[in-house]
């Protein structure tokens, strides 16, 4: 996994709250969601396609807040305005390592 994390801001239409959506770390075992962070603390995971459908972009002013914050934990952040195809690919290569990482270590603790 990249040293930097990319975000994607949008606002719920629905609420109006903010959030980031991480679209390179993968949040299902088939690598079709992506974790996303609301405002406010909390993770939760979506479909990408579907957050997108039901957000519309954050402006800067809109964001600033959640951007602070995230930084405290991740200080090389790029922002995005969507995801790439190259995005969603390492999306699913990031889960493919994940889930050799746990098959080998599920292998050592058998032997």
């Amino acid at each position: 996994m990249s040293d930097t994390l990319t975000a994607i801001f949008r606002v719920d239409r629905e609420t109006g709250n903010t959030f980031a959506i991480y679209p390179e770390d993968p949040a299902d075992h088939q690598g079709h969601c992506t974790v996303f962070d609301p405002y406010g603390g909390g993770h939760g995971a979506g479909d990408y396609q579907v957050c997108l459908a039901q957000s519309r972009p954050a402006k800067p002013g809109e964001y600033r807040k959640l951007l602070r914050d995230l930084k405290r934990l991740m200080p090389s952040i790029r922002v995005a305005k969507r995801a790439s195809r190259r995005m969603h690919e390492r999306r699913r290569q990031e889960l493919q390592r994940l889930l050799q990482t746990d098959a080998n270590q599920q292998q050592g603790k058998d032997q």
